[in-house]
């Protein structure tokens, strides 16, 4: 019996991982970058800049629906459409019409788009005056008398300005995980990563710090988390960073306990690069594993062992210890990919052209790839 159930487990663990080969039959973008995939009825919205368009929907590996532009920075479907957030605000559209149901500019670049649960309302976060806004998805305005923190300062040596990069709102739940460039939230001490809990009315900042992320990296990188996401059954957190120095969670996978409070919050584990970035994380639908993407060349065999194994952009964690899985899927490295998403398999946004590495043979993939599940 415990063989049995050993093997069931061993099946289970595997049914989410992708092949290994990305699908030949992806539309392909032959300039720019993909910023954006959101899973949708049927298939995909696809966005990023320079593209050519500036979103696609893409169904049984055809665009069947795109819009014009050249810098779109994040995507959210939403009942009767999906909500495009771009280098100047947010807009709705509903597929297969090419105009905007409506458009709430926000002087500034939308790079986060998410629902609050049990409501018609999202926040958008990014680089803009505030940068966080509720919007009512019904009306296509911007709900003035929700009240938000304000957040301020700067975190690092030669930091920007005060922004969100990437957020995220825990599944089914009303915690909501932001990073960015920051060093202040409603007045409080919160370095690059700051939690919030959404109400129908407003929102407010938890009790909840990560003293290692107040640690500067290496004085000629700014602010070095580029990605936190929610485990899908919204009790662990994975942070993707830079950093250029093998230093706290610089140039790492970072987990930690999102239902843990206080102000002295510490990762579970840390899974670290050849000091090379990684820009973005994704949970497999069943929380036992993390992908992580970015220009890594190699990454950590077991958290502080310090034993590399080479991996070229894409790498797959045990999510429970991040110990480093087999599986390998290497990419081009170019800057990284900002994107990973997961529907009916591994979808991978980036900004090169093809899959395999610098050491061996390649296949030609041009900024968007599909890795399929598995059978």
């Amino acid at each position: 019996m415990f063989l049995i159930a050993q093997m069931v487990v061993a099946l289970v663990a595997s049914v989410v991982l992708p092949v290994i080969t990305p699908s030949h039959s992806t539309p392909q973008f032959p300039t720019g970058s993909v910023e954006a995939i959101e899973p949708s009825p049927g298939g995909v919205f696809v966005g990023g800049t320079d593209l050519g368009p500036g979103a696609v929907k893409i169904v049984n590996n055809r665009i069947v629906w795109s819009i014009p532009g050249n810098n779109v920075w994040s995507l959210l479907k939403v009942r009767g459409g999906v909500l495009v957030g771009s280098a100047h605000g947010v807009s709705k559209y509903a597929p297969p019409s090419r105009r905007p149901r409506w458009q709430v500019p926000l002087k500034g670049t939308v790079s986060s788009l998410e629902h609050i649960s049990g409501s018609r309302l999202v926040v958008a976060a990014g680089r803009f005056p505030g940068s966080l806004r509720v919007i009512n998805v019904r009306t296509g305005t911007v709900a003035k008398k929700y009240t938000l923190p304000r957040l301020s300062g700067q975190c690092c040596t030669n930091s920007g300005p005060t922004r969100i990069y990437r957020a995220d709102m825990q599944p089914r739940g009303h915690r909501y995980i932001a990073v960015g460039e920051f060093a202040k939230v409603a007045g409080q001490s919160r370095s690059q990563a700051v939690m919030l809990r959404f109400s129908p009315t407003g929102a407010r900042l938890v009790r909840w710090d990560m003293p290692a992320l107040h640690t500067q990296c290496a004085k000629r990188q700014p602010s070095y988390i580029n990605d936190a996401e929610w485990s899908h059954d919204g009790r662990r957190i994975a942070f993707a960073s830079g950093g250029g120095r093998r230093l706290g969670v610089c140039d790492s996978v970072t987990t930690v306990n999102g239902r843990a409070t206080g102000l002295n919050i510490q990762p579970n584990a840390i899974s670290r690069t050849c000091t090379d970035t990684l820009q973005s994380v994704e949970w497999a639908p069943d929380d036992r594993t993390i992908f992580a993407a970015g220009h890594q060349k190699c990454a950590e065999l077991r958290p502080g062992s310090l034993i590399f194994r080479p991996r070229y952009g894409l790498e797959a964690l045990r999510a429970a210890n991040l110990h480093l899985r087999q599986w390998r899927s290497d990419k081009c490295r170019a800057v990284g990919s900002r994107e990973l998403t997961w529907r009916a398999g591994l979808w991978v946004g980036y900004d090169c052209s093809f899959w395999g590495n610098e050491q061996g043979e390649h296949m030609h993939r041009s900024r968007l790839a599909f890795l399929p599940r598995r059978r």
